[in-house]
């Protein structure tokens, strides 16, 4: 997010509506706080300048408040919860929320997105963790906020340029089942507080430390962890990286070159590392130039004749095998 879009969104977030503490039923679907919650889902800008998220649906709600419960101790994690009028459907939600608020069906369909209110029961707004840390507007290397984001990190995984909420929200439920420390989101990420993205992750976003930034920010974090990066690449992309450089140099030198693409196939001993980094590219474009460059690059040996797998698969793959030694069998 570029300066003047922060300030745009400290501004709009000091404009936030409130609901007044009379209020127990929503029943306009023009009614400002509604909007104002419209707008939460809707807008990834508007979401992190309110520092809250909107959780729809009872199973994400339940997802997220048994993490809440479990990691953070917190019984009213739920700031607003919004139920349907006249029914039971997510009462039990209720000890998680600060405030329950009653909505009509029409309220319900508006704030939730779905076609139909009877598909959703519940919807919640709730804060950011404090685990989630921005410095993507930060000119130092090393930014104070990412000393405390994530203490004395071994496995941190950094995601460069993945867009798709289902991608990002399965990596991040695999990262947390293989007790990785943290994941690192370049710039040109999906929001991990995407609707989509905390559905896929089944609320793994509210367990894992999660942080935003650039390359060289990260580069400061692994000088001062002494971190060692890998970066997952496909054979197939190597082979056509390979045969565009060959056909380049014989264009340019009337003959070809050995081209060495630098590759390795995932070896056992590759996991002894202490504190590790691994990066993994977009799904069409793979890797950043400097992703490329900066990192040891490995792959996946695959004997079909199948040349990549989705980098959600490929993630999960390279996140077992590069665990941490303490919990491999």
């Amino acid at each position: 997010m570029s300066t003047m879009a922060a300030l745009a969104a400290t501004a709009m977030a000091s404009d936030e509506p409130k609901l007044p503490a009379h209020v127990h039923l929503l029943s306009s679907v023009s009614n400002p706080f509604v909007k104002h919650v419209v707008k939460l889902r809707q807008s990834s800008t508007y979401r992190h300048a309110s520092g809250a998220l909107v959780l729809v649906g009872d199973v994400p709600l339940r997802e997220v408040c048994d993490i809440a419960q479990t990691k953070l101790g917190k019984e009213a994690f739920i700031e607003y919860l919004f139920l349907l009028e006249d029914t039971n459907a997510g009462d039990s939600l209720a000890r998680f929320a600060q405030r329950v608020v009653r909505v009509t069906p029409n309220v319900m369909q508006k704030i939730s997105g779905v076609q139909s209110a009877e598909g959703c029961n519940a919807i919640g707004i709730t804060c950011f963790p404090s685990t989630f840390c921005s410095v993507e507007n930060a000119v130092e290397d090393y930014p104070t906020p990412l000393s405390t984001w994530c203490h004395s990190p071994q496995r941190l995984l950094a995601l460069d340029g993945i867009q798709d909420p289902g991608n990002l929200g399965t990596l991040l439920r695999t990262a947390a089942a293989f007790d990785w420390d943290g994941v690192f989101l370049f710039n040109g990420c999906c929001d991990p507080f995407n609707e989509k993205v905390v559905r896929a992750s089944r609320g793994a976003c509210f367990w894992i430390p999660i942080a935003c930034g650039h390359w060289r920010q990260l580069r400061g974090l692994a000088e001062k962890r002494k971190m060692v990066f890998y970066a997952g690449e496909s054979q197939g992309r190597v082979s056509r990286l390979a045969s565009e450089q060959k056909v380049s140099s014989e264009q340019e030198r009337g003959s070809y070159v050995t081209v060495s693409p630098g590759v390795y196939p995932l070896r056992e001993d590759d996991s002894m590392h202490e504190s590790l980094c691994l990066i993994l590219g977009n799904e069409g474009r793979g890797l950043s130039k400097e992703s490329r460059a900066s990192c040891r690059l490995v792959s996946i040996p695959m004997p079909g004749k199948f040349e990549s797998l989705n980098v959600a698969v490929a993630g999960g793959i390279l996140l077992y095998l590069l665990q941490k030694r303490l919990h491999r069998t």
